[in-house]
């Protein structure tokens, strides 16, 4: 038997004492709270896209548009130069034999017996494409032509713009085995414009607005909007 004021026995449908946990996780879960990871999977997939490998893409082709409208005014010059991935090793197994007998070298001619011969035209070439000089003069003018993409973008119209979703749920207990779920959806959003002139002014604007709803409680929903425009002009250069 027990002893008095020590422990006491619970009712059969009744609820553990206020802080357990085990009653709460018993309660139905929210619809919406079961279709919000859903809804999110699209637009993370969509974010999981912009790899390194896409910023790649976008800058090869911006520079390589401008060396190729550039390339068309020096004479000489080939689709090896919109191409900066240094070459692939030789194969020299591709390169014919040679099948005479070199007499000039006296003993010493069967060093050259069945040695790989190189022509001048392929000579000329590993020269050319092959030389560490030439490549690195390569990846100077590719380099050269992605600080004017950044410089062109600097002085043109940009647009950005981002968002967020956010779910919370709360319940609170309110007497045995009665619980008040409050859930609450908010939703925030922005977009941004930024121009930079030649003479240094700078224009931005950026348009925000906050979005909450409420799905109990006294008041269904909440909204917010702000717009700001601001106009900078530098007096000295370099300010």
């Amino acid at each position: 038997m027990d002893p008095p004021g020590r422990f006491e026995k619970l009712p059969p449908h009744s609820s553990a004492p206020e802080g357990d946990l085990a009653h709460t996780s018993d309660m139905p879960r929210s619809p919406l709270a079961a279709l919000l990871p859903a809804a999110l999977l699209p637009g993370l997939c969509l974010l999981s896209g912009c790899t390194q490998s896409f910023y790649k893409r976008w800058a090869d082709r911006e520079v390589f548009g401008i060396i190729g409208n550039k390339s068309r005014v020096v004479a000489g010059t080939d689709e090896t130069l919109l191409d900066i991935t240094p070459p692939p090793p030789a194969k020299l197994d591709a390169l014919e034999k040679s099948r005479n007998n070199s007499d000039f070298l006296g003993e010493r001619a069967f060093i050259e017996k069945n040695a790989r011969m190189l022509g001048l035209a392929d000579a000329l070439d590993f020269a050319v494409h092959r030389n560490r000089g030439y490549l690195g003069r390569k990846e100077t003018v590719y380099l050269s032509a992605l600080r004017l993409t950044l410089t062109r973008q600097q002085f043109g119209p940009v647009a950005d713009g981002g968002g967020g979703v956010f779910y919370t749920e709360r319940q609170v207990k309110n007497g045995v085995n009665d619980f008040v779920r409050t859930s609450t959806l908010t939703t925030d959003g922005i977009v941004g414009f930024d121009y930079l002139m030649r003479t240094g002014a700078r224009l931005a604007m950026d348009l925000s607005t906050d979005f909450t709803r409420f799905f109990t409680g006294a008041t269904p929903k909440l909204s917010d909007s702000r717009a700001a425009a601001t106009l900078s002009q530098p007096l000295l250069r370099g300010a």
